[in-house]
């Protein structure tokens, strides 16, 4: 997450709040732009990295029947942008509420293209949507599907598109009667303790792109953080997690101390969800 800026924030409100298309066609945001589109993400990341150690969240896990779970804080957003036939998500997550809005991290590129190289170009999306899913055993099913009303990205992306500044927050109203946004409790935010995290398990959790039909939904993985430091307090964390186009925004937790990842992996892999932990960042790339 990066550091501070002296900047002027912009507040960006979509062009109209209107319903959620749910025919449209949704792609992974990063690969909304490419000239050609490659749905095969899947098999080409297995080719390059091995064995995909993403684990799904089971349908069968006992914090998808209670309405305040963490588990339905991580979210998918969709955006659709001007003169586009479809539309870009990515994954973000729930960080609290006030005045009858509920406020949602996510990376700025899910809400905004740009190009720095050969000449500068942005994007703004028109209208954005959260949609709170559910994993089961055909898919996911859709808990809601609530609209955004405005959101800010971080001062300087619109300059550099960098790493260093990919994130935005979002304000989401409530206006779903299928689920009532404001019973989610919010995520505790971590307290900026870099050497703390360090060599720490970290926890992705988001909606990988590749997963179509009976796999799509929530995925998670654990793995080691490390932090790289930069000029003016700029922080970026790394991981060794396996990601890929639509985790976009997804959190990036920092498991408790005493958790052990040899213990999950011999004997419940699906453990990591049983707590999430301080929440750190939000994935951003690679």
């Amino acid at each position: 997450m990066g550091g501070a800026s002296s900047q002027e924030i912009t507040l960006t409100k979509p062009e109209s709040i209107e319903p959620y298309d749910s025919k449209r066609e949704y792609r992974p945001t990063p690969l909304l732009f490419n000239k050609q589109h490659n749905s095969d993400t899947k098999q080409q990341k297995l080719s390059e990295y091995g064995i995909d150690r993403r684990v799904r969240v089971p349908p069968t896990l006992a914090q998808w029947t209670m309405h305040s779970s963490p588990i339905y804080n991580i979210c998918k957003l969709r955006a659709q942008y001007p003169n586009e036939s479809v539309g870009g998500f990515g994954t973000a997550v729930i960080i609290g509420h006030s005045l009858g809005v509920t406020f949602v991290l996510t990376c700025a590129h899910n809400l905004i293209y740009v190009e720095t190289d050969p000449e500068t170009v942005v994007i703004d999306a028109q209208r954005a949507w959260l949609i709170i899913e559910k994993n089961t055993a055909n898919g996911t099913e859709e808990i809601a599907c609530c609209a955004v009303k405005d959101w800010v990205i971080h001062p300087r992306y619109k300059e550099t598109a960098s790493t260093l500044h990919d994130l935005a927050v979002v304000r989401v109203l409530n206006n779903d009667t299928r689920f009532d946004l404001s019973r989610i409790e919010a995520i505790k935010l971590g307290d900026g303790d870099r050497i703390r995290y360090r060599g720490r398990q970290a926890k992705v959790v988001g909606y990988p792109g590749e997963y179509l039909g009976r796999t799509a939904g929530l995925y998670g993985m654990r793995g080691v953080i490390d932090i790289r430091e930069y000029k003016k307090g700029d922080v970026v964390y790394y991981t060794d997690i396996d990601t890929s186009p639509g985790q976009s925004g997804g959190p990036i937790f920092a498991a408790a101390a005493d958790e052990d990842e040899e213990d999950d992996e011999k004997h419940d892999r699906h453990a990591i969800f049983d707590s999430f932990g301080d929440l750190i960042g939000v994935h951003t790339g690679g």
